[in-house]
């Protein structure tokens, strides 16, 4: 398989069996019709009807949506339903600078079909014979995608780090380039001072993955 193949299998999703879940008139998310049969199990945190599910209207300020996703995600790891709890939190919004609507643990993200923002870092090196991709392999003990090639550098934005510029984008990139690869944050900056990380651009997609349950999505 190619790399325009696997650009496109990113974005090859079919919505048929998902209803949007919304809040307010804001669809931020997408659940399969399983979930959302389970979600209606929840009425009061979950509101759920023929063409959507979102939450239950008396959770009408983040604070109070973000803890009872906190117990669901307590209730689906205690009876096995989520394999794991990442202690992480981030921030769902309508969209890119949007103030949160909430927040939820990482791991339950896929599951609901929400919009993560994260940060990628290609990186490279000029060698006598060429221009040199630094091209990373996933740990095989990984949860999602053990053993596969990825970016040098790459993570989920938690809430409450942005990435704004810089110095920002070093702090936000240093604590995954860290632990990802080893990079420190001093190797992020030429001697001279200037920055080295710097935006370009934002690409988004849409990505079913195929052959998981309702809940272990993540």
């Amino acid at each position: 398989m190619g790399w325009l193949d696997r650009i496109a299998e990113c974005n090859r999703h079919d919505l048929s069996g998902f209803l949007p879940f919304e809040v307010g008139e804001k669809r931020i998310g997408w659940v399969r019709r399983s979930l959302a049969e389970r979600l209606a199990g929840r009425p009061e945190v979950f509101a759920v009807g023929a063409g959507s599910a979102g939450f239950a209207p008396a959770l009408d300020t983040p604070e109070q949506r973000t803890a009872a996703l906190a117990g669901i995600v307590r209730e689906w790891h205690g009876n096995g339903l989520l394999r794991r709890v990442s202690g992480e939190l981030l921030a769902i919004g309508a969209g890119m600078g949007e103030p949160p609507l909430f927040l939820i643990d990482r791991s339950a993200v896929q599951a609901f079909g929400f919009s993560a923002v994260g940060v990628h870092v290609n990186g490279y090196v000029q060698r006598p014979d060429g221009l040199h991709v630094w091209i990373a392999e996933r740990a095989a003990g990984r949860h999602s995608y053990p053993g596969m090639l990825d970016n040098m550098v790459a993570g989920g934005q938690p809430a409450g780090r942005g990435v704004q510029q810089p110095p920002d984008d070093i702090q936000t990139v240093g604590s995954a380039g860290q632990r990802q690869a080893r990079l420190e944050v001093a190797h992020l900056r030429r001697q001279a001072g200037d920055v080295v990380v710097r935006h370009v651009g934002r690409v988004g997609h849409d990505h079913v993955r195929r052959g998981r349950d309702a809940v272990q999505a993540g």
